[in-house]
């Protein structure tokens, strides 16, 4: 199956979350790509009690870097891809091969092997998303195959270079797609504040109606097809998000890291920091502008 990515790099740190998102990510996004997976092995300085305690710690972290390439040797061993353990901290190992191996796609479990009860998110997907040039695809470990994609779409070149990324793996999985713009509540108050209650409703009517018109207009520009369903929310840009998700049974948003409002990098905008924490199916974030 032909995909939209050439190159895809899968960090796995060999917990179940993070098996569960490179099978998924094999199963529905994968297509005909070149896969290698990388294992971060980031060992922390060790306190001289803890060596004196057990003398023969060295060779124990030995005995456990080889199991993990054991471990990571049965995890692909049926599958036609690279594979690779290194030393260092996660973030840095991960974009570090990724730039080597030329990836076009980095992909990672949501939540890590060393993340406290109740997180629904661990630090590594974040900490990347501050850092990285190139798309990440962060899953959940969830077994739900691939159905509906929804496209998160705003004025910033982010976004329409998500919505591309949606449309080519829309078309390679033959499956749906909605694209979806929100009017801020921060927009719908201001209108509230300078007319009437009656005359607020109204503009607002004549709001949606524009946008429905400009998220056409911006779909036949970006050539995204003619058989896409169009959604316009108004309220909080991250809860609609996740919201209009869960209305069409999407089962992959797609979306960019930053708002119109942020053009310096590193940073992510306060909406996809939310759905990177909070939602429901995986989440594929674009921070990369057609001028990167």
């Amino acid at each position: 199956m032909k995909g939209p990515f050439k190159k895809a790099l899968v960090g796995v740190d060999l917990s179940p979350n993070s098996i569960a998102a490179y099978h998924w990510f094999r199963r529905n996004v994968a297509g005909d790509a070149r896969v290698k997976v990388v294992h971060a092995v980031d060992t922390p300085k060790i306190p001289g009690f803890i060596r004196k305690a057990f003398p023969h710690f060295d060779e124990w972290m030995t005995s456990m870097r080889r199991g993990n390439d054991d471990r990571l040797l049965e995890l692909t061993r049926k599958d036609d891809v690279l594979m690779e353990s290194r030393e260092g901290p996660a973030v840095d190992v991960l974009l570090e091969a990724a730039a080597e191996f030329e990836a076009d796609l980095l992909v990672v479990g949501a939540q890590g092997r060393h993340e406290g009860l109740g997180r629904l998110v661990g630090s590594t997907p974040e900490r990347l998303l501050e850092k990285a040039q190139l798309p990440v695809l962060v899953v959940r470990g969830n077994e739900v195959e691939v159905g509906r994609i929804l496209a998160a779409l705003d004025d910033s070149p982010w976004a329409s270079q998500a919505a591309l990324l949606a449309r080519d793996i829309a078309r390679s999985r033959s499956i749906p797609l909605s694209l979806l713009t929100v009017v801020p509540t921060w927009f719908i108050d201001r209108i509230r504040f300078h007319a009437g209650d009656a005359d607020a409703e109204e503009r607002l009517i004549v709001l949606t109606r524009e946008a429905r018109i400009w998220l056409r207009e911006r779909a036949k520009s970006l050539e995204l097809g003619d058989d896409v369903e169009y959604l316009v929310e108004t309220g909080a840009p991250d809860l609609e998000i996740l919201h209009a998700a869960q209305r069409v049974n999407a089962r992959m948003i797609v979306m960019g890291t930053r708002g119109e409002g942020l053009k310096a990098a590193p940073q992510i905008g306060s909406c996809a920091r939310y759905l990177l924490r909070n939602a429901h199916v995986p989440v594929l974030f674009n921070p990369a502008a057609p001028d990167d």
